[in-house]
Protein backbone atom coordinates (compact mmCIF):
# COMPACT_ATOMS: atom_id res chain seq x y z
CA UNK A 1 0.00 0.00 0.00
CA UNK A 2 1.18 3.51 -0.80
CA UNK A 3 2.41 5.44 2.00
CA UNK A 4 -0.11 8.49 3.32
CA UNK A 5 1.10 12.23 2.88
CA UNK A 6 -1.01 14.91 2.80
CA UNK A 7 -0.97 17.83 0.95
CA UNK A 8 0.42 20.89 3.35
CA UNK A 9 -2.29 22.47 5.45
CA UNK A 10 -4.85 25.02 3.99
CA UNK A 11 -4.61 28.11 5.81
CA UNK A 12 -7.92 29.99 4.51
CA UNK A 13 -9.70 26.67 4.67
CA UNK A 14 -8.91 24.56 7.39
CA UNK A 15 -12.10 22.90 7.90
CA UNK A 16 -12.00 21.79 3.83
CA UNK A 17 -7.98 20.59 4.31
CA UNK A 18 -9.52 17.91 7.48
CA UNK A 19 -12.29 17.08 5.29
CA UNK A 20 -9.66 15.50 2.62
CA UNK A 21 -7.55 14.31 5.49
CA UNK A 22 -9.97 12.00 6.98
CA UNK A 23 -11.18 10.82 3.59
CA UNK A 24 -7.56 9.73 3.22
CA UNK A 25 -7.71 8.00 6.53
CA UNK A 26 -10.70 6.45 5.25
CA UNK A 27 -8.98 5.29 2.01
CA UNK A 28 -5.71 3.97 4.09
CA UNK A 29 -7.72 2.30 6.56
CA UNK A 30 -6.17 4.90 9.47
CA UNK A 31 -8.15 4.81 12.43
CA UNK A 32 -5.29 4.80 15.09
CA UNK A 33 -5.67 8.77 16.76
CA UNK A 34 -2.32 8.88 17.44
CA UNK A 35 -1.84 8.23 13.69
CA UNK A 36 -3.70 10.72 12.44
CA UNK A 37 -1.75 13.33 15.14
CA UNK A 38 1.36 13.00 13.73
CA UNK A 39 0.00 13.00 10.16
CA UNK A 40 -1.56 16.41 11.07
CA UNK A 41 1.39 17.62 12.46
CA UNK A 42 4.18 16.34 9.49
CA UNK A 43 1.56 18.45 7.16
CA UNK A 44 1.82 21.55 8.80
CA UNK A 45 4.07 24.43 8.09
CA UNK A 46 6.72 26.37 9.85
CA UNK A 47 4.55 29.16 11.28
CA UNK A 48 1.18 27.40 11.38
CA UNK A 49 3.02 24.90 13.58
CA UNK A 50 4.26 27.30 15.83
CA UNK A 51 0.77 28.89 16.77
CA UNK A 52 -0.24 25.25 17.54
CA UNK A 53 3.24 24.55 19.39
CA UNK A 54 1.99 23.76 23.14
CA UNK A 55 -0.57 21.13 21.65
CA UNK A 56 2.21 19.47 19.27
CA UNK A 57 4.92 19.13 22.27
CA UNK A 58 2.42 18.48 25.39
CA UNK A 59 -1.11 16.45 23.43
CA UNK A 60 -3.24 15.50 25.75
CA UNK A 61 -3.37 12.14 26.61
CA UNK A 62 -6.62 11.08 24.93
CA UNK A 63 -8.29 12.61 21.52
CA UNK A 64 -5.07 14.49 20.98
CA UNK A 65 -6.29 14.19 17.06
CA UNK A 66 -9.76 15.87 18.11
CA UNK A 67 -8.35 18.30 19.77
CA UNK A 68 -5.37 19.22 16.68
CA UNK A 69 -7.80 19.56 14.85
CA UNK A 70 -10.62 21.78 17.05
CA UNK A 71 -7.79 24.12 17.85
CA UNK A 72 -6.67 24.40 13.95
CA UNK A 73 -10.20 25.21 12.64
CA UNK A 74 -10.89 27.70 15.12
CA UNK A 75 -7.74 29.62 15.21
CA UNK A 76 -7.99 29.52 11.36
CA UNK A 77 -11.59 29.27 10.35
CA UNK A 78 -13.93 31.76 9.88
CA UNK A 79 -15.98 32.86 13.05
CA UNK A 80 -19.80 32.63 12.83
CA UNK A 81 -19.69 36.39 13.29
CA UNK A 82 -17.07 36.76 10.34
CA UNK A 83 -18.98 34.10 7.90
CA UNK A 84 -21.89 35.95 8.43
CA UNK A 85 -20.55 39.48 7.60
CA UNK A 86 -19.07 38.08 4.58
CA UNK A 87 -22.52 36.35 3.42
CA UNK A 88 -24.00 39.93 3.60
CA UNK A 89 -20.94 41.73 1.76
CA UNK A 90 -20.17 39.12 -1.13
CA UNK A 91 -18.55 40.71 -4.35
CA UNK A 92 -21.51 39.34 -6.70
CA UNK A 93 -20.94 37.15 -9.70
CA UNK A 94 -18.26 39.00 -11.27
CA UNK A 95 -16.73 36.76 -13.34
CA UNK A 96 -18.08 33.78 -11.99
CA UNK A 97 -20.97 31.33 -13.24
CA UNK A 98 -23.89 31.45 -10.57
CA UNK A 99 -23.31 27.90 -9.19
CA UNK A 100 -19.79 29.14 -8.28
CA UNK A 101 -21.24 31.78 -6.10
CA UNK A 102 -23.39 29.27 -4.54
CA UNK A 103 -20.61 26.93 -3.93
CA UNK A 104 -19.14 30.19 -2.13
CA UNK A 105 -22.28 30.86 0.11
CA UNK A 106 -22.42 27.20 0.90
CA UNK A 107 -18.90 27.24 1.98
CA UNK A 108 -19.58 30.34 4.30
CA UNK A 109 -23.09 28.70 5.61
CA UNK A 110 -20.90 25.37 6.62
CA UNK A 111 -24.16 22.93 7.80
CA UNK A 112 -26.58 25.15 7.98
CA UNK A 113 -30.04 24.81 6.53
CA UNK A 114 -30.79 26.96 3.91
CA UNK A 115 -33.51 29.22 4.69
CA UNK A 116 -35.24 32.43 3.34
CA UNK A 117 -32.01 34.52 4.05
CA UNK A 118 -30.46 32.08 1.93
CA UNK A 119 -32.09 32.48 -1.10
CA UNK A 120 -32.24 36.16 -0.79
CA UNK A 121 -28.81 36.67 -0.90
CA UNK A 122 -28.18 34.64 -3.88
CA UNK A 123 -30.98 36.07 -5.49
CA UNK A 124 -29.97 39.64 -4.87
CA UNK A 125 -26.24 39.12 -6.40
CA UNK A 126 -28.40 37.75 -9.86
CA UNK A 127 -28.98 40.36 -12.68
CA UNK A 128 -32.49 41.61 -12.79
CA UNK A 129 -33.89 39.22 -15.54
CA UNK A 130 -32.37 36.05 -13.91
CA UNK A 131 -34.15 37.06 -10.97
CA UNK A 132 -37.50 37.20 -12.15
CA UNK A 133 -36.78 33.62 -13.73
CA UNK A 134 -36.07 32.23 -10.29
CA UNK A 135 -38.30 33.75 -8.05
CA UNK A 136 -40.61 30.90 -8.01
CA UNK A 137 -37.56 28.19 -8.17
CA UNK A 138 -37.43 25.98 -5.12
CA UNK A 139 -33.98 26.11 -2.64
CA UNK A 140 -34.62 23.33 -0.82
CA UNK A 141 -31.41 22.01 -3.11
CA UNK A 142 -29.41 24.91 -3.56
CA UNK A 143 -26.96 23.33 -5.78
CA UNK A 144 -29.72 22.47 -8.53
CA UNK A 145 -31.15 25.95 -8.30
CA UNK A 146 -27.75 27.41 -8.88
CA UNK A 147 -27.71 24.79 -12.03
CA UNK A 148 -30.50 26.36 -13.57
CA UNK A 149 -29.24 29.54 -13.01
CA UNK A 150 -26.36 28.63 -14.78
CA UNK A 151 -28.58 27.90 -18.08
CA UNK A 152 -29.93 31.21 -17.87
CA UNK A 153 -26.62 33.36 -17.45
CA UNK A 154 -25.19 31.47 -20.38
CA UNK A 155 -28.53 31.89 -22.65
CA UNK A 156 -27.93 35.77 -21.50
CA UNK A 157 -24.20 36.03 -22.21
CA UNK A 158 -24.53 34.20 -25.62
CA UNK A 159 -27.74 36.85 -26.36
CA UNK A 160 -25.85 39.60 -25.35
CA UNK A 161 -23.22 38.47 -27.75
CA UNK A 162 -24.98 38.52 -30.76
CA UNK A 163 -26.48 41.95 -30.09
CA UNK A 164 -23.01 43.39 -29.75
CA UNK A 165 -21.95 41.93 -33.21
CA UNK A 166 -25.11 43.35 -34.65
CA UNK A 167 -24.90 46.57 -33.49
CA UNK A 168 -21.31 46.74 -34.50
CA UNK A 169 -20.70 49.44 -36.73
CA UNK A 170 -18.95 48.45 -40.19
CA UNK A 171 -15.55 49.93 -40.47
CA UNK A 172 -15.51 52.93 -42.58
CA UNK A 173 -12.68 52.89 -45.92
CA UNK A 174 -11.56 55.56 -47.38
CA UNK A 175 -11.68 55.35 -51.56
CA UNK A 176 -8.36 55.41 -52.98
CA UNK A 177 -7.78 56.45 -56.21
CA UNK A 178 -6.56 54.30 -59.21
CA UNK A 179 -3.82 52.07 -59.30
CA UNK A 180 -3.53 53.36 -55.43
CA UNK A 181 -1.88 56.66 -56.29
CA UNK A 182 -2.55 59.97 -54.57
CA UNK A 183 -4.70 62.25 -56.66
CA UNK A 184 -2.65 65.51 -57.71
CA UNK A 185 -4.14 68.19 -55.70
CA UNK A 186 -2.73 70.82 -57.24
CA UNK A 187 -5.51 70.91 -60.38
CA UNK A 188 -8.17 71.34 -57.86
CA UNK A 189 -9.49 74.60 -57.28
CA UNK A 190 -9.85 76.26 -54.23
CA UNK A 191 -12.82 74.98 -52.37
CA UNK A 192 -12.10 71.45 -53.54
CA UNK A 193 -8.42 71.67 -52.29
CA UNK A 194 -9.25 72.62 -48.80
CA UNK A 195 -12.56 70.81 -48.29
CA UNK A 196 -12.89 68.13 -50.63
CA UNK A 197 -16.57 69.09 -52.11
CA UNK A 198 -18.87 71.58 -51.06
CA UNK A 199 -18.19 73.79 -48.24
CA UNK A 200 -20.59 74.09 -45.71
CA UNK A 201 -21.59 77.29 -44.16
CA UNK A 202 -19.22 78.77 -41.73
CA UNK A 203 -19.23 81.85 -39.57
CA UNK A 204 -17.85 85.40 -40.57
CA UNK A 205 -14.60 85.99 -39.84
CA UNK A 206 -13.65 88.32 -37.13
CA UNK A 207 -13.89 92.14 -37.36
CA UNK A 208 -15.83 91.90 -41.26
CA UNK A 209 -19.48 93.46 -41.24
CA UNK A 210 -22.53 92.98 -43.85
CA UNK A 211 -21.48 96.52 -45.18
CA UNK A 212 -17.50 96.08 -45.31
CA UNK A 213 -17.66 92.55 -46.91
CA UNK A 214 -16.71 92.32 -50.71
CA UNK A 215 -16.99 89.14 -52.11
CA UNK A 216 -13.69 87.84 -53.58
CA UNK A 217 -13.29 86.21 -57.02
CA UNK A 218 -11.54 82.93 -57.60
CA UNK A 219 -11.17 80.16 -60.18
CA UNK A 220 -12.40 76.89 -60.26
CA UNK A 221 -11.84 73.71 -62.04
CA UNK A 222 -13.55 74.21 -64.87
CA UNK A 223 -12.70 77.71 -65.65
CA UNK A 224 -15.52 79.69 -64.37
CA UNK A 225 -14.87 82.18 -62.02
CA UNK A 226 -16.94 82.01 -58.42
CA UNK A 227 -17.36 84.69 -55.76
CA UNK A 228 -16.61 83.99 -52.43
CA UNK A 229 -18.66 86.20 -49.55
CA UNK A 230 -16.21 86.15 -46.27
CA UNK A 231 -19.74 86.68 -44.75
CA UNK A 232 -21.04 83.30 -46.10
CA UNK A 233 -18.23 81.62 -48.57
CA UNK A 234 -20.46 79.70 -50.53
CA UNK A 235 -19.95 78.85 -54.28
CA UNK A 236 -21.66 81.37 -56.45
CA UNK A 237 -21.98 79.84 -59.80
CA UNK A 238 -22.16 82.43 -62.40
CA UNK A 239 -21.30 82.19 -66.36
CA UNK A 240 -19.58 85.06 -67.90
CA UNK A 241 -21.90 88.19 -69.50
CA UNK A 242 -21.20 87.92 -73.19
CA UNK A 243 -20.21 91.68 -74.46
CA UNK A 244 -22.54 93.95 -76.46
CA UNK A 245 -21.42 94.52 -80.21
CA UNK A 246 -22.77 97.62 -81.25
CA UNK A 247 -24.09 97.72 -84.89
Amino acid sequence: MVALKLPPFWLRYSRMWFGQAEAQFHLHNITAVPTKFYHVVGALDQDTAARVDDIIHRPPATEKYTALKNLLVRKFGHLPQQRVSRLLHLDGLVDRSPSAFMDEILALTEDHKPCFLFRQIFLEQMPEDIQLHLSEEDFSDPRKAATWADGLWRTKQENEAALSQVSKPAPCHQQDSPKGKPEDQSVWCFYHQRWGGLKPASAPSPGITRETARPTVVNSCDGWPREQSPLHPRQIHRPPVPSRHRG
